[in-house]
């Protein structure tokens, strides 16, 4: 799926490793680094952090739904 490689190349973390956790610390030092309010007249960084929120969706929503199947598998 691209749309999860890119993802996951965005947030620089490997799926085997990905969880909530280094998904959440992941994103408050991405976006820190890129948020428009702090880097403020370069659109580049707009860019960035609206990839950045698009991609933290995406990670989010897969791994939850990859959590809720696991627990059916296993009930």
């Amino acid at each position: 799926n691209k749309v999860l490689l890119r993802s996951l190349e965005i947030f620089n973390l490997q799926i085997d490793k990905l969880s909530l956790n280094s998904l959440k610390d992941r994103y408050h030092e991405l976006i820190t680094k890129y948020h428009p309010d702090i880097n403020q007249d370069n659109e580049r960084y707009t860019e960035a952090s609206m990839d950045i929120n698009n991609a933290y969706d995406y990670l989010k929503n897969y791994i939850i739904v990859n959590e809720k199947i696991s627990r059916e598998s296993f009930s």
